[in-house]
């Protein structure tokens, strides 16, 4: 008999590519008719929390990179701890799938003059209809329902999407998708076969021991949502995300005595880095996975959490672990239930 997380995770991962398609096309009509609502301010903070912080964090960073405005990530505890007028914001995006209390704290608190942006895959939830009644503008993505699981699979994948489109339109320029064969959804269906053939090469036992992930050239911008990904599905933590010259001071001295599992997400132009970290490990004690993606420009984040969710599966097959009923459940409402 097969667990039923695993048969959960499996029929989702195989469903994503296509809600990814659809959030893409419904993304790009959202960003064609708020489109002067978009280019208007200078100045964006891009809010999210648990696998929502990894989708809001590579919002701001495209925009940063790819825009003509400034952006950066503004965690919840801020719009809480620091008043929003001292901010400075002039546009604003709030990350909430399932409209967590937490999400609350930046709808109820972010400047009313400002641009405001809920990407939300619960636009019927109370709280997302008291922020539009406040005037919010609703980006809606897939699905509407995700099961009662501790980690989400598609929504995260959907809102990156958004995220993806928002960026072009703050950047007044729509991408090709590389003629039409380059896509988010193509690129997480080629990720996912990459993953799934590292996992039938290797001893999928290694994945129990995962330490940290390495990519390079900024990636760690883009990629923060694949530590949570591993950590709320195999239950595995701390996982942490660094730059490959960065673990060389510091991560690389703490973790040689220990057993450990390393995820590489790399690029073609990565390899040699990768290489370097490779002769550095100790092969008793340490595994070096090399996710690797073509060239994909801003889709590579799409191609790597393809593996990655390719590989937790192959995991979570192996080593079965409870994501209805996890450790912890229902304790951490001092802190998940504060809203305002």
């Amino acid at each position: 008999m097969t667990d039923p997380t695993v048969d959960h995770l499996r029929a989702r991962l195989d469903e994503t590519p296509s809600a990814i398609a659809r959030t893409h096309a419904a993304a790009t009509t959202f960003v064609a008719e708020h489109a002067r609502a978009l280019e208007a301010p200078r100045r964006w903070a891009l809010s999210g929390i648990g696998a929502s912080e990894g989708v809001a964090r590579a919002a701001a960073a495209w925009i940063q990179r790819e825009g003509a405005a400034r952006a950066e990530f503004v965690p919840f505890s801020k719009w809480l701890c620091q008043p929003s007028s001292t901010l400075g914001f002039d546009g604003v995006v709030v990350f909430s799938q399932g409209m967590s209390p937490n999400a609350r704290i930046a709808t109820a608190r972010a400047p009313k003059s400002s641009t405001r942006i809920l990407v939300t895959a619960s636009p019927s939830h109370p709280a997302a209809l008291d922020a539009r009644g406040e005037g919010w503008l609703l980006c809606t993505h897939e699905p509407a329902d995700e099961g009662a699981l501790l980690v989400r699979l598609t929504g995260p994948s959907c809102a990156l999407t958004v995220a993806r489109a928002l960026a072009d339109a703050v950047a007044a320029a729509q991408r090709s998708n590389g003629g039409g064969s380059l896509s988010a959804e193509r690129a997480f269906e080629r990720g996912v076969e990459v993953g799934r053939s590292i996992a039938s090469a290797m001893d999928v036992s290694a994945l129990e021991h995962v330490r940290a992930m390495l990519c390079a050239a900024g990636d760690d911008e883009t990629h923060g949502g694949l530590a949570w990904v591993w950590m709320e599905s195999t239950l595995c933590a701390p996982v942490a995300l660094w730059d490959l010259l960065g673990f060389a001071h510091g991560p690389y001295q703490s973790l040689f005595d220990q057993r450990a599992t390393l995820i590489a997400l790399e690029q073609a132009s990565h390899g040699a880095l990768v290489d370097r970290v490779a002769s550095m490990l100790d092969r008793d004690r340490h595994t070096l996975v090399r996710v690797r993606a073509d060239e994909l420009g801003p889709f590579t984040v799409f191609s790597h959490l393809g593996s990655l969710w390719a590989l937790a599966i192959a995991l979570l097959e192996r080593r079965p672990r409870d994501l209805h009923t996890w450790p912890g459940k229902g304790r951490d409402k001092p802190l998940y239930d504060i809203t305002e």
